[in-house]
């Protein structure tokens, strides 16, 4: 069971990361679009 939450805590973990790079380079293109225009 233990083995199990380690998984879990470190799947979520670095899903987050992957979420906050991805927001993060989202949001770069975003406002080099806005300074195209």
């Amino acid at each position: 069971m233990l083995e199990f939450t380690k998984i879990l805590i470190y799947t979520s973990f670095v899903l987050n990361i992957a979420c906050g790079v991805w927001v993060f380079f989202g949001i770069i293109g975003w406002v080099r679009d806005l300074r195209k225009n």
